[in-house]
C-alpha cells in the first residue's frame, strides 16, 4: 500500500476517529440532500460554508480519498509526497479556482493520476448551507476532470 493511502486512512478517521470530525454526521449511501445529520453538524460547530467532506477519486496522489474536516483548526502533516497539497488543490478547483491559482501545472489535465488517464476522475465538497430552494443544508460541488479536459 502506498503512503499516500496510509495517509488518507490515517486522516479520514480509519485508524483514529477525531470526535470534531463531520464523518460523525454523514451517512455514505444516502442521496446527498438526505446524507448529513444537520443537527449533528450544528452540535459540533459547523456554520454556513465550511467544508464538511472532501472527495478525490484518481486525482494526483490519490486512488480514492474521502477527507473529513473538523470545525475548528484543522491541520493536514505528514512525509513530503504523501498529499498534504492535494488536498488543497482538490478544494480550490472544486471551487471552480483555475490550475494556475494552486501554483501546479496551468493544465488540468496533469491533475488526473498518473496511469489513470482511463478511469474517471473527479473532485467532490461537501459545504453547510442554508439550503437550496428549500432542499437540505448541505451543498455538493462536483468538477469532474478527464484527459481531455483543458482548462482555460
Amino acid at each position: 500500500r502506498s503512503l499516500a493511502s496510509h495517509f488518507c486512512q490515517y486522516w479520514t478517521g480509519k485508524k483514529l476517529v477525531a470526535k470534531m470530525s463531520s464523518e460523525r454526521a454523514f451517512h455514505r449511501n444516502s442521496p446527498p440532500s438526505s446524507a448529513w445529520e444537520i443537527e449533528t453538524l450544528k452540535e459540533l460547530g459547523f456554520k454556513k460554508g465550511m467544508i464538511l467532506r472532501v472527495k478525490m477519486v484518481n486525482f494526483l496522489t490519490y486512488d480514492d480519498c474521502e477527507v473529513y474536516p473538523g470545525p475548528k483548526l484543522n491541520v493536514i502533516l505528514g512525509p513530503n509526497g504523501t498529499g498534504k497539497s492535494t488536498i488543497m488543490h482538490a478544494v480550490c478547483l472544486a471551487c471552480a479556482g483555475s490550475p494556475a491559482t494552486v501554483g501546479r501545472s496551468p493544465d488540468l489535465r496533469q491533475f488526473v493520476k498518473q496511469g489513470k488517464e482511463d478511469k474517471e476522475t473527479y473532485i467532490e465538497i461537501d459545504l453547510m448551507s442554508d439550503g437550496v430552494k428549500g432542499h437540505g443544508k448541505t451543498v455538493r460541488v462536483k468538477r469532474a476532470i478527464s484527459a481531455e479536459t483543458k482548462a482555460k
